[in-house]
């Protein structure tokens, strides 16, 4: 997973916009899996797919198992610098 100009690319090539680089991860009852996923301060990442208006023809597909895997690890990773003191400004984790 990199850093783009506008977010993240996944090594799958799928692109995904974060405002300012963030990613989140919290419980949400309403969502089919009981997660939400946003991006910056109030939007989302469409990780479980978007529709066409004719419910039949996915504009973006969902995610795959591996590409949810590597959000999580890249998150993980993130989480853990910051716990330990490490990582940062220059983004390493």
């Amino acid at each position: 997973m990199e850093r783009t100009k506008n977010g993240y690319r996944l090594s799958s090539g799928r692109e995904f916009y974060a405002h300012c680089g963030f990613v989140s991860l919290m419980p949400d009852d309403r969502e089919d899996d009981g997660w939400k996923i946003g991006e910056g301060d109030v939007g989302r990442v469409d990780v479980f797919g978007i529709l066409a208006d004719n419910g039949m023809t996915w504009i973006e597909p969902p995610w795959t198992a591996v590409e949810r895997g590597e959000l999580a690890d890249h998150m993980i990773a993130l989480w853990q610098a910051f716990k330990d003191g490490s990582g940062g400004r220059d983004g390493s984790a």
